[in-house]
């Protein structure tokens, strides 16, 4: 019986603690980093922000409490440590994860969150301070010890998980759950290869509503790889899956937000969207689908599909919108099923066998204003007002460019406010997604935002 109750002992003190770290804590993640360092820091504490180093400030042993407590005794206490999180890594009773420190006797002993032991603990080995390093057994177990309000930076390279993450916190409206790559400074200029870059393989990132996820790139292949729960938002991500199966680069369930980002997905939907999902400013290619709709509400907008097999579908579902996309050298350009009540409007649709199809009646709420230059530009839709029939004269778009050419029949041609309305100035736009109204190529700054990917 006594080996059995300390078996048991054993099992509770493995668990990882989840936890009550303050709201506005701030985690750092770096290639340089350790998984068993503190890895966080309350700004505004007043003791020394530990986290943004290598190495943990403190890697204290022998470590006891009295009891079940969350007062650790230690005669290496120090002022400096208040606000950063530990890591128990191990000892006699104590519950292995990460903890803020909230106060600090000196030399005598630091106060935790919430208790760190199950009775009186000893030989506790803990660190404080440190960056945490994805890439190792415990990685699922650091994501859940972030919660609503934290946000966590990840620093520029490469990382390759050892496992699915699964972070069950969710975010509020007020306090979402934030992670961010950065290049060499937290919150610089962060595009391309200067990402984060996370090889996922078989493993996947899933996050709980209301949840930020920005400047990360990530490849998979057997496992969709970037979902998010509702009310999330991803920002210049990129998800690569080239795995086998059925698989997608982003998956959104409602409400979920798309804004510069890359989707790639060789044999699923670059993007995966529910009831009021946006993707607004987004570049799908090279996959079977490039934004997939599933049920209402849901749009793309200002964004880009190459060479899909379908650029955007709509399926069962209505109050959709397709406002302003370049669609280009897919095999169907837009496809609806048994959908219904939505717009296409402003969009470029080239170089496609079918520039639209529905497999049911169609019931749109207006069609106007698009482009159309496909093998056969719709079946079973009905044309719409001020469409343009003809080569949009889209710059290189082999290579990228989707920008329009001096001479376009897409330029100035965009729905526009009419002047009979009373308002005053100039409201015309492109047709496609480089949106201006320049008459020359390029100038002005118009890329169709490709430079963000």
């Amino acid at each position: 019986m006594k080996k059995l109750i300390y078996i048991l002992i054993l099992l509770v003190a493995s668990v990882s603690a989840r936890a009550a770290i303050n709201a506005t804590m701030v985690w750092e993640t770096r290639t340089t980093g350790a998984q068993t360092n503190g890895g966080g820091y309350k700004p505004g504490a007043s003791g020394s922000d530990f986290s943004q180093q290598d190495a943990a400030q403190y890697a204290l042993t022998g470590v006891t409490t009295a009891a079940a407590d969350a007062i650790c005794l230690s005669a290496s206490a120090a002022a400096d440590m208040v606000g950063n999180t530990c890591y128990i890594v191990s000892g006699t009773n104590f519950t292995v994860g990460w903890y803020e420190i909230i106060s600090v006797s000196v030399g005598v002993s630091f106060t935790l969150d919430r208790n760190c032991t199950s009775a009186a603990g000893a030989a506790g080995v803990i660190n404080i301070g440190g960056a945490f390093k994805f890439g190792g057994a415990l990685d699922d177990d650091f994501t859940e010890a972030v919660v609503a309000g934290n946000t966590s930076y990840v620093k520029n390279g490469s990382y390759t998980l050892s496992e699915s993450i699964s972070q069950t916190s969710v975010g509020t409206a007020a306090a979402p759950i934030t992670w961010i790559g950065y290049n060499a400074a937290r919150n610089d200029a962060c595009n391309g290869d200067n990402r984060p870059f996370f090889t996922c393989d078989a493993y996947t990132f899933t996050f709980g509503g209301y949840s930020i996820f920005k400047n990360i790139r990530i490849t998979a292949t057997n496992a969709s790889g970037f979902n998010l729960g509702a009310y999330s938002e991803f920002y210049n991500c990129k998800s690569t899956q080239t795995g086998a199966a059925t698989r997608h680069a982003f998956t959104g369930t409602s409400n979920t937000r798309f804004i510069f980002c890359e989707g790639i997905s060789t044999n699923g939907n670059a993007f995966n969207m529910t009831a009021q999902c946006r993707a607004i400013s987004c570049y799908a290619h090279d996959s079977v689908t490039g934004y997939n709709f599933t049920s209402y509400g849901t749009a793309v907008l200002n964004s880009i599909a190459d060479t899909c097999t379908t650029g955007i579908v709509t399926a069962g579902n209505y109050g959709w919108e397709i406002l302003g996309n370049t669609i280009y050298n897919c095999t169907t350009g837009i496809s609806g099923t048994t959908s219904y009540y939505g717009s296409v409007i402003n969009n470029i649709i080239t170089g496609c066998t079918t520039g639209a199809s529905w497999t049911t009646n169609e019931l749109i709420n207006f069609w106007g204003f698009n482009c159309w230059n496909n093998t056969t530009d719709r079946s079973n839709v009905t044309e719409g007002v001020s469409e343009i029939t003809g080569n949009p004269l889209l710059n290189d778009p082999a290579n990228g460019d989707f920008t329009l050419q001096s001479g376009s029949p897409c330029l100035d041609a965009g729905l526009q406010i009419g002047t009979n309305l009373g308002a005053v100035g100039d409201y015309k736009q492109n047709v496609g997604a480089d949106g201006d109204d320049n008459t020359a190529a390029g100038t002005g700054g118009a890329t169709a935002y490709m430079g963000n990917f």
